[in-house]
């Protein structure tokens, strides 16, 4: 065994264990703390993305709360909108159709006015057209009555 790599020697040994203290340490201080520092790092950032995606989950369910209140209250004023106006159509369409009863019934009075004045146009003028024939008659049956007693006496 005269190899020198397989005896044992107790200041190999020593020099062993400063060298692997000494990697360590270096190890610990330029190695580790960073790549702990750079874990923790990255923990914090997907704990803040945890927390902003919880934060955007309640904005984004008050929202589509507010979103269907504000739909409601537009469904309800539509609704408001179209009440009124039916309402106001159906006002519309009774004072049209009173209008035009009235206007019927103003054309109907206007047409019976009418029809009166001309029956009792008609009438004097029947009665004066008689009058007139009686007067023209009258002479000519008095005259040939005359005639006749003259022509008879």
């Amino acid at each position: 065994m005269n190899n020198p790599l397989v005896q044992l020697d107790p200041v190999l040994y020593i020099w062993t264990i400063v060298v692997f203290l000494i990697l360590l340490g270096l190890l610990t201080k330029f190695a580790w703390r960073p790549l702990l520092a750079a874990l923790d790092q990255r923990q914090a950032s997907i704990r803040q993305s945890l927390d902003d995606a919880a934060k955007a989950r309640q904005e984004l369910e008050r929202l589509q709360g507010e979103s269907q209140r504000i739909l409601g209250e537009a469904r309800r004023e539509s609704e408001n909108i179209v009440a009124r106006t039916r309402d106001d159509a159906n006002r519309l369409r009774d004072e049209l159709r009173q209008k035009a009863q009235q206007e019927a019934a103003n054309i109907v009075k206007n047409a019976q006015k009418q029809i009166e004045l001309e029956t009792t146009r008609a009438s004097s003028r029947s009665a004066t057209r008689r009058s007139n024939c009686r007067l023209r008659l009258r002479p000519s049956c008095c005259s040939a009555t005359s005639r006749r007693k003259t022509t008879n006496g």
